[in-house]
């Protein structure tokens, strides 16, 4: 470096004047000295351009090095879920020239070589999957995928529970919490008599739309089909029942209006379900199902979720 430093020193003498002179140097030579001495240590000494040295922390750009952008890869439609199906086990409705059909979702179907007939793909418009869905006569249909999931979401509501339509009530029951005669009426402190707002008690059998038939309290019977609860209780002489008097009459009167207040005209099934699918309580209840569940359907789904919480929850 002492060198190099002493023979530009020398050269910049040469081409320097008298001070009042100036310097007398051409641009085109004073960018060749630049070069040359400030040329680094590993650059070229046969005359050839010189390769600066780079700092550690200088972008590096590898030729061979591939940009990666947002493109991913398709789906390979060979690696079927077969092992996790999120379909199979989950209830659904097919409605076939107004005629309203529910079944279970079996499984996918396979040809007669035991291939899955179709192929997965995570876009539902582009999965040609045939699914088998057994109905409650027993008979079993062939469906398409994204005709699995407008079954599925044709019987949940808004937040995936699963709901039915009733087709009508059958039966009623009641037990000893029911009140009876005068005990439906109370005396306020004016002196006037008030019946008593209560359908504590009573429960009436429902038939759903798909053949199941279902108990429920009255309470949730009547809040989603009033009048259909209220004929009944005409139909079959309960309206002097104290747990029918105090709304049935007004109901009927008011027919149209209560209609159009009745913003659903469905019942949640008392066993909790998203998206068709069963889901098992909590406690030690809840994980007996859980096996049942898996026994039921023929699948270890739910065990392995298990096991995977547990293996969350002990570490910490």
């Amino acid at each position: 470096m002492e060198e190099k430093k002493k023979e530009f020193m020398e050269d910049l003498k040469k081409n320097l004047k008298k001070k009042s002179d100036g310097v007398s140097i051409s641009e085109e030579e004073l960018d060749r000295i630049w070069h040359i001495y400030n040329m680094p240590i590993s650059a070229i000494e046969d005359g050839g351009y010189p390769q600066y040295a780079q700092y550690e922390d200088h972008p590096q750009e590898d030729p061979c090095h591939k940009i990666e952008d947002d493109f991913k890869e398709p789906p390979d439609q060979e690696a079927d879920p077969v092992e996790f199906d999120k379909y199979v086990s989950a209830k659904v409705s097919f409605n076939a020239d107004g005629v309203e059909s529910f079944g279970v979702v079996q499984g996918r179907k396979r040809d007669s070589s035991g291939k899955l007939i179709g192929h997965y793909h995570e876009n539902p418009h582009l999965d040609t999957s045939i699914y088998q869905v057994e109905f409650e006569d027993g008979k079993v249909e062939s469906f398409y995928a994204n005709q699995i999931i407008e079954g599925i979401v044709m019987n949940v509501d808004d937040e995936g529970n699963t709901m039915y339509r009733i087709r009508e009530f059958i039966d009623h029951q009641r037990d000893g919490r029911a009140i009876k005669g005068d005990d439906g009426w109370y005396t306020t402190s004016n002196g006037l008599k008030r019946p008593r707002k209560t359908a504590k008690g009573w429960k009436l059998l429902a038939e759903m739309k798909g053949g199941e038939t279902k108990w429920l309290d009255l309470s949730v019977a009547k809040e989603a089909f009033p009048i259909e609860v209220a004929e009944y209780a005409v139909a079959n002489k309960l309206v002097s029942e104290p747990a029918f008097a105090w709304w049935v009459p007004y109901t009927l009167r008011k027919r149209d209006r209560v209609l159009k207040a009745v913003k659903r005209r469905a019942v949640k099934r008392q066993k909790p379900e998203k998206f068709g699918i069963e889901v098992p309580g909590p406690g030690p209840k809840g994980v007996a199902r859980a096996y049942e569940l898996d026994a039921e359907n023929g699948t270890s789904h739910w065990n392995d979720a298990l096991i995977k919480e547990v293996k969350t929850i002990l570490p910490a």
